[in-house]
């Protein structure tokens, strides 16, 4: 899968997988829009991150969807990852969980 045109696209509910080179197509960049270039690098800096946080409920909930995107997305192939945030959403809501995962995904892919 190459050369798609997905600038303009509302991907809802879209998964890349199995190792589709994401940089070979054009992708949308809106902000609700999440793109990972190294997914394993990006999920393990958003791990660490977790380890300043209190050993609670949230934080554990968090660590096994990071855990489980490394083995779901990466573990199968997938270099580079995109999310769209509203696709974790409740009625335009984010749960605290979700809201903490996109923090420190954000965080993750910044540095």
């Amino acid at each position: 899968m190459h050369g798609n045109d997905f600038s303009g696209a509302d991907l809802v509910g879209v998964a890349f997988r199995y190792g589709v080179d994401l940089t070979r197509q054009r992708l949308p960049a809106r902000s609700d829009y999440l793109y990972l270039p190294d997914a394993e690098a990006a999920l393990h800096r958003a791990l660490a991150l977790l380890v300043d946080r209190p050993a609670d409920d949230l934080t554990a909930r968090v660590e096994h969807s990071l855990r489980r995107m490394l083995d779901r997305e990466v573990g199968t192939g997938q270099r580079q990852v995109l999310f769209r945030e509203v696709d974790y959403s409740s009625k335009g809501v984010l749960r605290p969980p979700d809201r903490l995962m996109f923090d420190v995904l954000r965080k993750a892919a910044a540095s």
